[in-house]
């Protein structure tokens, strides 16, 4: 199924791209020996993914997931699943009510969610957690990498914001569409 979404014809499409690392058997730089991969680290919290403009309307469409290594793979050393949260820099607001788990590599999925920016400074960021053992295929690999990019639409014409707002309310984008 598919979202139908009507947007002004001056949005602009951004397309982000992030890249997370757990290496092998350190956690914030310190050597654990716990034969693991830990994405559970500092460098992988509260990463830049966009500035965001105040007054201009923001649409997270779709998400993309890579990997490092090969997805078979990745799925049979998942530990603890990968989790990949989104919030608000400046209200440190939640945009999705729950992390997206990344059980599998994705490829183009769906992810509509809206909000309004309403703070100078603001800026989408991402965190991502989880754990994955060194399986036998992983043995000599120092890092897994996981490269997650968002499609994103911006709206920055007062009277379409104006008016998304007026039809949904001050509570409109995740709320609605996220019960």
């Amino acid at each position: 199924m598919s979202l139908v979404t009507r947007l002004p014809h001056q949005a602009r499409f951004v397309q982000t791209s992030n890249i997370f690392v757990a290496e092998f058997n350190k956690v914030n730089g310190v050597v654990t020996g716990s034969g693991k991969y830990d994405f559970g680290q500092l460098i992988n919290t509260d990463v830049l993914v966009l500035p965001v403009q105040i007054r201009s309307l923001y649409l997270i469409e779709r998400i993309n997931v890579g990997g490092s290594i090969g997805e078979g793979d990745y799925l049979e050393a998942i530990n603890i699943i990968p989790l990949c949260a989104l919030k608000r820099l400046k209200k440190s607001e939640i945009i999705y009510k729950r992390p997206i788990p990344i059980v599998n590599y994705i490829d183009n999925q769906e992810a509509n969610a809206w909000f309004v920016s309403d703070k100078d400074g603001d800026a989408i960021r991402m965190t991502v957690t989880g754990l994955l053992d060194q399986t036998a295929v992983l043995v000599g690999e120092q890092y897994v990498k996981l490269q997650i990019s968002l499609n994103i639409y911006i709206v920055e014409g007062a009277r379409f914001v104006a008016a998304f707002m007026d039809a949904l309310g001050d509570r409109a984008g995740v709320d609605l569409l996220n019960p």
